[in-house]
């Protein structure tokens, strides 16, 4: 992926982060200065991250944030359209060093935090 494309799948995730603002009342928790360690992406488009800090409540694996394309979020799903622009910013963090902002919500299991935005900071 070049330069071109990453700066403008980021610039569209921040657009889509910044519609998706209002929702943040629904989420338990906006973590600021998040460095990102790793991305693992599956098949579908679905993909985590693990994180240098608690992205959640406790009682999880709270330094792991995931998208998976089809879940449900306050009646909204994840699309893989979504899915890659969530992934485009993870990428983009994680390729030049900066942090991040995310929005995360206990996935009601004990494997990670459901993530439903991710900002470059």
């Amino acid at each position: 992926m070049n330069k071109t494309k990453i700066a403008l799948s980021s610039l569209a995730a921040l657009f889509c982060f910044s519609l998706y603002a209002g929702h943040a009342s629904a989420w338990d928790a906006s973590v600021y200065a998040v460095t990102i360690e790793s991305i693992v992406v599956h098949q579908d488009g679905s993909f985590y991250i693990e994180a240098d800090k608690d992205l959640c409540d406790p009682g999880v694996n709270n330094k792991i944030g995931y998208v998976y394309v089809g879940t449900n979020i306050d009646g909204h799903s994840w699309t893989a359209e979504g899915a890659r622009m969530m992934l485009s910013t993870a990428q983009a963090a994680f390729l030049s060093g900066r942090t991040v902002t995310v929005l995360a919500d206990n996935s009601g299991s004990n494997w990670g935090c459901q993530m439903g935005g991710i900002r470059l900071e």
